[in-house]
């Protein structure tokens, strides 16, 4: 047992150290955060509980793993991001996909950074910045003039329901994915397995 326990964890490294050194690198599946609009931004007044956009994104890579907000606002202020689907007759941000954890506004160069573990999306989504309490409306997304990967579809404000607002300019955001884990290497893990466990088996019978 214990040399079956020994073999299957020998493969597990083989396979997880091949596995990772064949990763391809992230990708930008959607940036508008470069042409930022100077001073311009959409903060949490009147109600407005949710701020984002729909959008689609560019490229293959579907598993997205950080998204970039450019923000303004006091620091240390809360907030989470979400992601949504677009199933909504309108286009509206409908079934929720991912939340983050809890995040403090850095106020480092107006750019925050938000780790996402790889989550799987569609290629059209909403993403949305919901700001914590005490809900002192001092948190806002800057806006931009366009999206030079990726395209934007609509700017949206929760305020009891879903509407759009000013949809000639967009929020700035970048968002970073990876492709799919390549699944060939979980078979040749396996296999790798199989072929030393049953060597094993068959030795002990032998001996």
């Amino acid at each position: 047992m214990k040399n079956i326990r020994l073999a299957i964890g020998v493969s597990y490294a083989l396979m997880s150290s091949v596995a990772i050194a064949s990763d391809p690198p992230e990708s930008i599946v959607f940036n508008s955060i470069m042409i930022a609009t100077p001073g311009g931004g959409h903060g949490f007044v009147s109600g407005i509980t949710e701020i984002g956009q729909s959008i689609t994104l560019a490229g293959t890579a579907r598993h997205i793993s950080q998204i970039d907000l450019l923000m303004q606002g006091f620091p240390d202020s809360e907030f989470r991001v979400r992601f949504y689907s677009l199933n909504d007759p309108e286009g509206a941000p409908s079934a929720l996909i991912w939340e983050s954890p809890t995040q403090r506004y850095a106020h480092t160069n107006g750019v925050q950074m938000v780790d996402v573990p790889n989550v799987l999306v569609p290629d059209s989504m909403a993403y949305t910045v919901v700001e914590l309490p005490p809900y002192n409306t001092h948190l806002s997304l800057r806006t931009s003039f366009g999206a030079d990967i990726g395209t934007h579809e609509n700017n949206w404000v929760r305020q009891g329901g879903w509407r759009t607002v000013f949809n000639k300019s967009l929020f700035s955001a970048r968002l970073l994915a990876v492709p799919e884990p390549p699944q060939h290497w979980i078979v040749v893990g396996l296999i790798a397995v199989t072929w030393i466990t049953g060597g094993l088996r068959s030795r002990g019978r032998s001996l």
